[in-house]
C-alpha cells in the first residue's frame, strides 16, 4: 500500500514538470515564424479551394507578394493588387480587402503568429503537429487557420484557411526557402501582357 502511495505521489509531482517541458502551440508557431517566415520567401505549393485546384509559386517580402499558379497570377505591392486571368484574358486591379489578401497569400498570415490564439488540434498525426489559430481581433478577414508543422523541423507542411466570408483555401507546402526579391517583383509587369485588358476597380 505504501509503495502505491509513493508511486502516485511521484506521478503527481512529475506532471507539472512534463507540462513545463512540452512546448505550447503558441511557442511552436513562434519558432516556425522565426525559423522559416522571416525576410524574403519563395514557396512552392499545391492548392485547392474555391479558386480550383493546382500548383503555384509564391514570392513574398513582408506583406508584399507575387503569386503564380496554374489558374492565374497575382501581384500585391502593399497597396494595390493586380490579378491576371489567362482564361478571361484580362487583369483586374483593386485595393484589396483583408479577406482578399488572406485568400491570395495565406502564408503571409503566419508571419504575424502573435496576432492569433494558438492551440493544438484535437486530432494529431504521427510526425506532425496540427495547430489551430484563431485571430485575437476581428477584421482580419480570417475565421480560422489550421497549420500542420513537421514535428522535428517545424517546417509548415499544410495550411488550411477558413475566411470570414466562408471561403476556404488549402495549401500543401512542397518547399520553402529564403530568397531575395526586388521591389518590382510585386508590381504588375505590363510589358509581359501588352494585349491584356485591364479592369480597374479601385
Amino acid at each position: 500500500m505504501k509503495k502505491r502511495v509513493i508511486i502516485a505521489l511521484t506521478a503527481l509531482l512529475m506532471m507539472p514538470l512534463l507540462a513545463f517541458g512540452a512546448p505550447t502551440a503558441a511557442q511552436q508557431m513562434q519558432a516556425c515564424a522565426k525559423r522559416y517566415l522571416k525576410g524574403n520567401l519563395t514557396v512552392s505549393f499545391g492548392y485547392s479551394g474555391k479558386m480550383g485546384r493546382g500548383s503555384g509559386v509564391l514570392k513574398s517580402s513582408g506583406n508584399k507578394f507575387a503569386l503564380e499558379t496554374s489558374a492565374g497570377s497575382t501581384w500585391y505591392d502593399g497597396k494595390t493588387m493586380w490579378t491576371y486571368s489567362p482564361k478571361m484574358k484580362e487583369t483586374t486591379v483593386v485595393s484589396p480587402t483583408k479577406s482578399e489578401i488572406a485568400e491570395a497569400n495565406p502564408i503571409g498570415l503566419l508571419r504575424s503568429a502573435a496576432g492569433f490564439n494558438a492551440r493544438y488540434a484535437a486530432k494529431q498525426t504521427s510526425g506532425a503537429s496540427a495547430i489551430v489559430l484563431t485571430p485575437k481581433t476581428s477584421g482580419t478577414g480570417v475565421k480560422r487557420i489550421v497549420v500542420v508543422l513537421d514535428a522535428k523541423t517545424l517546417m509548415p507542411k499544410k495550411i488550411d484557411v477558413t475566411l470570414s466570408d466562408g471561403g476556404t483555401v488549402a495549401l500543401s507546402v512542397k518547399s520553402l526557402r529564403n530568397a531575395s526579391h526586388t521591389a518590382g517583383t510585386f508590381v504588375y509587369p505590363k510589358n509581359r501582357y501588352p494585349k491584356v485588358k485591364i479592369v480597374d476597380l479601385r
